[in-house]
């Protein structure tokens, strides 16, 4: 996460004793849906209660959900009532803030889906949402803001 922030942030930062996070690229979506199912039967083993897939945005969300929904127990997250979700969710960024979840899966971190400053925010905000296990997914050139 301190690689998206700007030089000069002065954002305190505390340590998290996990692992580094992930980058998984995979040739064509279905092969990265795959992926996807596979490392959340893989976080489900291994006891985390809350698993988000997060997207870039609602139309993200939505069509990911409806790719996934026969394949895997999930929940498309378009209004928050509290903050304790449990389960698999799917959650467009915006409706992620100030929500934590046990494992982060970030879809699409492609270039030409996070390519704008405004992007790198929004890119901040999805890492900053993992407690324990953060992962991100693309298909395509990966954005320069993990490079």
């Amino acid at each position: 996460s301190k690689k998206l922030l700007d030089a000069g942030n002065d954002t305190e930062f505390f340590e998290r004793n996990e692992g580094e996070p992930e980058i998984i690229q995979r040739k064509t979506i279905e092969e990265l849906n795959q992926k996807l199912i596979d490392d959340i039967n893989n976080f489900k083993s291994e006891g985390f209660d809350s698993v988000s897939i997060i997207t870039k945005s609602k139309k993200q969300a939505t069509d990911l959900y409806f790719q996934l929904k026969d394949k895997i127990d999930a929940t498309l997250v378009d209004y928050v009532e509290n903050e304790n979700i449990t389960g698999v969710t799917i959650v467009p960024v915006y409706m992620a803030k100030g929500l934590e979840f046990d494992a982060v899966m970030i879809y699409d971190v492609s270039e030409n889906n996070y390519s704008t400053n405004y992007d790198k925010g929004l890119l901040y905000i999805a890492c900053t949402r993992a407690m324990h296990k953060l992962s991100l997914y693309h298909t395509s050139k990966l954005t320069h803001f993990l490079q």
